[in-house]
């Protein structure tokens, strides 16, 4: 029964995401306010999440964080989201044109 719910998960996500649009191959992501504190709850939808993210393609590592609240501190501040474009252009200032993708945090009651 999970196994058809996390496929039935998977398959909503990548038609919402348009296979062709946005793929690990072409799509920097950004987890917005992962949370890294004592609620046990909050914790495991970040862990979802990066579970949810890696079935779709994109590696534990690959998936840049900021911090507002729930992270208490353990990740970069999210500021204006600029600086988590470092890859965007190539060496002659030229930009890359990858496609950006944003995901907020599921907790936080």
């Amino acid at each position: 029964c999970l196994r058809s719910v996390r496929r039935s998960q998977v398959d909503v996500v990548r038609e919402l995401l348009g296979e062709s649009s946005f793929s690990a191959e072409n799509t920097d992501v950004l987890l917005v306010d992962p949370a890294y504190h004592g609620n046990v709850g909050d914790s495991m939808l970040t862990e979802g999440e990066f579970v949810l993210l890696s079935d779709l393609g994109w590696a534990r590592e690959r998936v840049w964080q900021c911090g507002k609240a729930q992270s208490q501190g353990a990740v970069p501040e999210c500021g204006d989201f600029s600086r988590f474009d470092p890859d965007d252009r190539d060496r002659n200032g030229e930009v890359k044109g990858r496609n950006k993708l944003a995901l907020f945090q599921a907790g936080g009651n």
